[in-house]
């Protein structure tokens, strides 16, 4: 049996392997590709921080190496190195945008060669949540679970994509296995794999300092269910002394990124983008490396704190309470939904003894994590894809799994309950075959499926510009001149299109062909809810109203609506 379960994960995990190579080569760089590519190249090349220093670097090391071992050419105009008058976060995205699509390069190779070790990432976290689920609670959660993971769309959308969000997923489960583990067994391999693993945490995304506050309020979730003595003090002050030897390994990692950057540039870069005077610290000699981490940290609080401008339901704002559980609902496939909500059925019946959960510290971590992060989501005004839930989505799976696997097992049925397993996964999976390749753009049925869910949230969570490069082929069948483009993305349409005029909205309506992106339409549709008067002073409104009485006539990938347009 477990001979054959290990075949069964592997093959899962080689399609899935397979199927995010085909969509790193065909898909287009989405917006925050750009600017990771370039990071992770220059880190490499010069040693040098001052490119997208509001996310720590390890993600963008791995997809840097692949690109500055091809040899690309170096635009020598770029604005980070030359123009010191210019911000930084606007210069990282004009720099990518020449480095990769003006500057002789091959573009597509290299965004490829970028998105390689991405993949490769995805596919170890298959692996770990298949090995790690399978040695606590058995092979048919692990094989469930690892299902649920290799068929869900919002992972394949992401999963080749140069971005932190899988990475972060891999980070949160490392640091559960290595917290529960030293939990269950104090010695001090386990007290190193726990500070590594929170070292991993905090090289990976700020926001995973959520991870470490809902490592701690464990502790006193376990120690209040333990009833031992003495038990707080036993696992909170080792967590605490565990975060403080991570920053070794922070230090180190950060002293070697800025081995060619001066003093001077580093001061100059945090005064354009934080106000605070961290800038100061940087000439105490010897302690650049940690200020830069957290003048990355303070970057991503800032904001966190003052939150993005979106659309979301038809209305533009920044923020909803609703936003992510909505998104969850609609971008998940409504099998994955039933299945939690069936599964609830059988906590009641399966862990409500004590005795039962202290058996499972695993499950404990797990649960506090995911309940402490979705309040986080509630509260949070950083509204900016479903991306955002991946440091949980791996534990909720689990969840999923364990519970609906508990529901099935007490089922009252003359069937065999590993066939009704075996439906119920056939029925999630189909979501996955029949959304190829269109992942990134994925809403279920129940939403209006992938053709309409744009109207419920765009930007991540539909249109990245991800198919500019799909738009010379639909020109050339369709015969199409004078062609003009709004387009929402980091690529140079230049690039991709033998001929094409920029379209402004904002100058009323336009004549002939016309290329939109959705987001960029969505943008230009949407009217101001609760939206603060800081964004609504530079912001303009309603400014596609002219197109509102036309209907598209074609369709590039799902997200670029084309226009005709007659005088």
């Amino acid at each position: 049996m477990r001979i054959r379960i290990n075949i069964i994960a592997a093959f899962l995990l080689c399609l899935m392997f397979g199927t995010l190579i085909s969509l790193a080569k065909n898909t287009g760089i989405t917006i925050d590709e750009g600017p990771h590519i370039l990071a992770g190249y220059t880190y490499w090349k010069f040693g040098d921080y001052r490119a997208n220093p509001e996310h720590p670097p390890l993600f963008k090391d791995l997809a840097g190496l692949p690109v500055y071992l091809a040899n690309p050419n170096w635009p020598q105009d770029n604005l980070l190195w030359n123009d010191p008058n210019t911000n930084p976060y606007i210069s990282q995205s004009l720099d990518s945008k020449k480095f990769l699509f003006n500057s002789n390069n091959d573009a597509d190779k290299l965004i490829f060669l970028a998105r390689i070790p991405m993949v490769l990432i995805t596919i170890l976290l298959g692996f770990v949540v298949f090995w790690w689920t399978r040695k606590v609670w058995g092979q048919v959660p692990a094989i469930f679970t690892l299902s649920l993971y290799v068929f869900n769309p919002n992972i394949l959308a992401h999963g080749f994509l140069v971005t932190n969000d899988i990475f972060s997923a891999l980070a949160c489960l490392v640091l559960i296995i290595s917290w529960t583990g030293f939990v269950k067994e104090q010695n001090k391999k386990n007290f190193l794999y726990l500070v590594l693993a929170i070292s991993l945490c905090l090289l990976v995304k700020f926001s995973l300092g959520t991870a470490l506050i809902a490592m701690f309020l464990f502790c006193f979730v376990y120690s209040g269910l333990t009833t031992q003595k003495g038990d707080l003090k036993k696992y909170f002050f080792p967590a605490v002394l565990a975060t403080a030897l991570s920053f070794i390994f922070i230090y180190l990692v950060y002293a070697w990124h800025l081995r060619g950057q001066s003093i001077q540039n580093l001061i100059a870069n945090a005064k354009f983008l934080t106000e605070a005077p961290i800038y100061s610290l940087y000439s105490i000699p010897g302690l650049a490396p940690l200020v830069h981490w957290f003048y990355g940290l303070m970057i991503a609080l800032s904001r966190g704190a003052n939150g993005s401008v979106v659309t979301f339901l038809g209305n533009i704002g920044n923020s909803w309470w609703y936003y992510f559980p909505v998104l969850w609902l609609a971008k998940n496939p409504v099998m994955l939904n039933i299945m939690a909500v069936l599964g609830l059925a059988s906590i009641k019946n399966n862990y409500k003894k004590t005795d039962q959960l202290q058996k499972y510290p695993e499950l404990i971590m797990i649960v506090v994590f995911v309940i402490f992060y979705w309040v986080v989501l509630i509260n949070s005004s950083l509204n900016i894809g479903i991306r955002h839930i991946f440091p949980i989505i791996i534990p909720m799976f689990i969840l999923i799994a364990l519970c609906f696997n508990d529901f099935v097992q007490n089922l009252q049925t003359k069937i065999d309950k590993k066939y009704i397993l075996i439906v119920c996964l056939i029925l999630y999976s189909i979501t996955a075959v029949i959304s190829y390749p269109n992942y990134l753009s994925y809403y279920n049925f129940l939403a209006g499926g992938t053709d309409n869910g744009y109207k419920i949230a765009d930007d991540s969570n539909y249109d990245w510009g991800q198919d500019v490069n799909k738009l010379q082929e639909y020109v050339n069948v369709n015969k199409i001149q004078n062609l003009k483009l709004d387009y929402f993305g980091i690529a140079d349409p230049s690039y991709y299109l033998n001929s094409w005029k920029p379209l402004d909205p904002t100058k009323g309506k336009q004549t002939g062909w016309i290329a939109v992106s959705i987001t960029s339409l969505q943008e230009g549709l949407g009217l101001p809810v609760d939206l603060e008067e800081k964004y609504k002073q530079n912001m303009t409104f309603n400014y596609y109203d002219w197109l509102r009485d036309y209907q598209p006539v074609g369709r590039v990938g799902k997200s670029i609506f084309i226009y005709f347009i007659p005088n």
